[in-house]
């Protein structure tokens, strides 16, 4: 009867943090930054490499990176336009063009590069102009740097894959996980972009292997890989406390995030954080509001931290942080109201 009881009650306990954790993403909906691209300029987000090479059946391959200048993460859509041999244009203007493709990395972090791809058929023998920035959508998105990569340059085996492993050394699992790079021949000029399969999930602490493999009309020509990166969905929005218990939350920062967990023995979140603005900038954390009276207390690098703006509306707490220039480890206690 005992065993049939803690049943319920662990049936209970699951489905209240279901029901938690869904009502606060539902709260957590209205986002604090309002993202403009008036920000990104032609200086900012550029392709400082491209180069359209004729390959096996036909096809002309266009490939090169996007590199990111600014301080901000930004979402790009790369554009190319094409034109008939009888001189009558497809398109007319940028929107409009014949082929957009978004860059290997789903978002391009700051001071970073991302390549991409079109293949181009040779239907209507069609010419094909140089590859332009079409799109781009700046994104608040944090980077979690929880992703390791071990892998070499040199080309492996018939295939001249790149192979390696990729680590998650971060506290939660990571969804869809690519690996992308640059190909390039002896002369140091780009001929390829590869991204391997996604890997499903990489769960925390797990290592997994991965290999991406160039085009096959090119293998005699690779020599090494460059720029490579990683690529995965933005990952769940809670931390584990225990087996069957989790806490939703909402973290919005232009910034790197590495190390975040939440500790029990202090009932605090803990993360590092570097702010990609050079002059520092904001972070905002959003958490469920358990009881009327939570006592918070933010410290940064190990010292009370007063830059701090912390309200609670009965559902939420609202925790915003200036993040200084410089690296920083945060610890926010009383998260579920333990102090």
């Amino acid at each position: 009867m005992m065993e049939n009881h803690s049943s319920k009650i662990g049936i209970f306990r699951s489905l209240f943090v279901i029901l938690l954790t869904c009502t606060f993403l539902l709260l957590s909906q209205s986002n604090i930054y309002s993202v403009s691209s008036s920000i990104v300029t032609d200086e900012t987000v550029i392709i400082p490499e491209q180069h359209p090479l004729k390959v096996e059946k036909g096809n002309l391959n266009v490939v090169g990176v996007v590199r990111n200048n600014g301080s901000i993460p930004v979402q790009v859509l790369v554009g190319v336009n094409i034109t008939k041999n009888d001189g009558i244009q497809v398109v007319s203007n940028m929107r409009d063009t014949v082929i957009q493709n978004a860059t290997y990395s789903r978002i391009v972090y700051p001071s970073t590069e991302s390549p991409f791809k079109f293949i181009v058929p040779p239907s209507d023998n069609s010419i094909v102009s140089n590859a332009f920035i079409a799109n781009v959508k700046e994104v608040p998105d944090p980077l979690y740097e929880n992703l390791v990569l071990n892998y070499s340059n040199i080309p492996v085996g018939e295939n001249k894959a790149l192979v390696g492993t990729v680590k998650n050394v971060g506290s939660f699992d990571l969804h869809d996980v690519s690996i992308y790079a640059s190909v390039h021949n002896k002369n140091r000029t780009q001929i390829d972009s590869v991204k391997s399969i996604p890997i499903s999930i990489v769960k925390s602490g797990q290592e997994q292997p991965f290999n991406a493999i160039p085009d096959p009309s090119m293998k005699d020509e690779v020599e090494y890989f460059s720029c490579a990166g990683l690529d995965f969905d933005q990952p769940m929005t809670t931390l584990k406390v225990d087996d069957d218990e989790f806490i939703p939350f909402d973290l919005q920062a232009i910034a790197k995030i590495s190390s975040l967990e939440y500790l029990n023995s202090t009932d605090s979140i803990s993360f590092g954080v570097k702010h990609y603005n050079p002059e520092g900038g904001d972070l905002s954390l959003k958490v469920p509001q358990l009881s009327k009276n939570h006592s918070i207390r933010v410290t940064m690098d190990d010292e009370i931290y007063d830059g701090t703006s912390i309200r609670m509306d009965g559902k939420t707490i609202h925790i915003d942080i200036f993040i200084p220039p410089g690296d920083h480890e945060m610890d926010i206690q009383g998260i579920r109201d333990k102090l």
